[in-house]
């Protein structure tokens, strides 16, 4: 048989933020799965047939698809494609969708073709355990290990997650292929100087020599954060600031500029070895009383390091109870997103953490976000 007379077959291979894998059953079996896709219709392309295949089966949208593993037999081309993905599950077809492991791809009706699939993958996952890709307009940096290497040697985002990140930190409000398309990005090792980092001309449009000070500071201590070390520090601090930002009003105009610098900061005398003398040098003494507010005390348990020496100095000290709470809602979010077993812990010890800073009628939009996020 002509290779012209052959069908076409398409998949995707779709990763979530905890490296599980897009799935789909059967419509007559639920127990049998694979990954989305199909037989291409006639006049479409590949790429249209797999875009519209994903959003029939699952009500994701897909862009940025690139072709990665391709196989031919006696009748059929297949082509699995990786790419980005935004929106929620939701389809009005019978079948189920999950998110899967391998075990649970390669028991399925297909599952000597994914057995192949995945053992592509692994072998074009090659980058080293200790690389990071940075993002060259904002630094931030993400662990290479959820990075895809193509069959052309390129370096790819294979998540929905790692692209909602990316766009949050540049602003965009809608993620698009343009977006991904946009973003400069370059891999580094773990170790590379905080000075070669500077040389790639990053900018932040606000509080720029605080970011890089509390970037720098976090980098050169290799801290990481998030489940399974996925990120550098970095992430965690540019959402606390985030959540600054969200949470603006609740700050006089003249006065952002400092608190902003402390949340930036927030924790670097506690996790970064940096000292209050430090900060004030570098990014001012208001910024910095934020920071050093924000210390945890000596201990040895988490009771302990947040004891009452420690709630005091965040009463006491201007703002520094709207940086805590920019810091709990980031770290609240994050949970959520990755069903992290800390929510759990945010849980049981917020009646406390509320009696210790709250104050009746300050920042009460926080902490009804924050009571809004635990009744979710």
């Amino acid at each position: 048989m002509k290779e012209d007379n052959k069908k076409r077959a398409v998949t995707i291979l779709l990763h979530n933020e905890d490296g599980d894998i897009l799935a789909v059953s059967r419509k007559n079996d639920l127990n049998d799965f694979g990954l989305p896709g199909g037989k291409v219709d006639d006049g479409e392309t590949d790429e249209e047939a797999i875009i519209r295949e994903v959003k029939e089966e699952t009500g994701l949208e897909i862009f940025n698809a690139r072709p990665y593993f391709i196989r031919e037999d006696a009748d059929y081309i297949c082509t699995t494609f990786i790419g980005n993905y935004v929106g929620e599950i939701s389809t009005s077809e019978k079948g189920k969708v999950i998110w899967a492991d391998w075990k649970t791809i390669k028991s399925g009706s297909f599952g000597e073709y994914n057995m192949q699939l995945e053992e592509f993958f692994e072998n074009t996952m090659k980058y080293k355990e200790d690389e990071f890709v940075i993002n060259t307009e904002t630094g931030e940096a993400f662990h290479i290990k959820h990075i895809v290497k193509d069959a052309g040697g390129n370096a790819s985002l294979s998540t929905g997650y790692f692209v909602s990140a990316f766009c949050s930190n540049i602003g965009f409000a809608f993620v698009k292929k343009s977006a991904i398309d946009n973003i400069k990005m370059m891999i580094v090792p773990k170790n590379s100087s905080i000075e070669y980092l500077e040389k790639l001309g990053i900018k932040d449009p606000e509080g720029e020599e605080a970011r890089m000070f509390a970037c720098s500071a976090h980098f050169d201590v290799n801290q990481y954060y998030g489940k399974n070390d996925a990120f550098l520090y970095s992430y965690h601090i540019r959402q606390t600031v985030n959540v600054g930002r969200r949470f603006k009003n609740e700050i006089p105009e003249d006065d952002w500029f400092f608190v902003e610098a402390g949340l930036w900061n927030h924790d670097c005398i506690e996790d970064a070895r940096k000292t209050y003398n430090d900060l004030a040098k570098s990014i001012g003494k208001h910024g910095a009383l934020i920071s050093f507010a924000l210390t945890n005390s000596d201990g040895k348990t988490r009771e302990e390091r947040a004891d009452e020496k420690y709630y005091e100095k965040i009463r006491n000290t201007k703002y520094a109870t709207f940086a805590k709470l920019c810091d709990r809602i980031a770290n609240l979010e994050y949970s959520m997103k990755t069903k992290s077993s800390m929510l759990l812990k945010y849980h049981k010890e917020h009646e406390h953490f509320k009696a210790s800073i709250y104050v009746p009628g300050e920042y009460e939009s926080m902490w009804k976000h924050i009571e809004n996020l635990f009744n979710k």
